[in-house]
């Protein structure tokens, strides 16, 4: 189930953006060490599902919309004015991967810059 929970670096910048959904996990010292919500201090870093941070964003009007071409994934942003972009790397290429995650896991960190 690991694979259905963003990493420690991911849910830290969705909780510094202002995500503050229920999660039935969270980070705590160290982003390996996972207890359920209710015997964590209020300090520790929410764990969300992917797919909690989308549909947070969604509300935010951030859309995120992967793309498969049949061989690779890449995946476009939508802001609230209707305005999109590839995601792309620091030298403006766009990333593809076989990894739907990881292209998830890309457009999500991009996502926040526009929140």
């Amino acid at each position: 189930m690991k694979h259905l929970f963003a990493p420690y670096e991911l849910a830290l910048l969705a909780k510094e953006n202002g995500f503050n959904e229920p999660c039935i996990v969270l980070f705590q010292y160290s982003y390996d060490e996972e207890m359920p919500r209710q015997y964590l201090p209020q300090d520790g870093v929410p764990r969300p599902l992917y797919q909690q941070l989308v549909e947070w964003l969604d509300s935010k009007g951030v859309v995120i919309c992967p793309d498969y071409n049949g061989n690779t994934f890449s995946a476009k942003i939508f802001d609230k004015n209707g305005f999109y972009d590839t995601v792309k790397d620091r030298n403006n290429n766009v990333i593809r991967s076989s990894n739907r995650q990881e292209i998830i896991e890309f457009a999500l960190t991009e996502a926040f810059k526009l929140i």
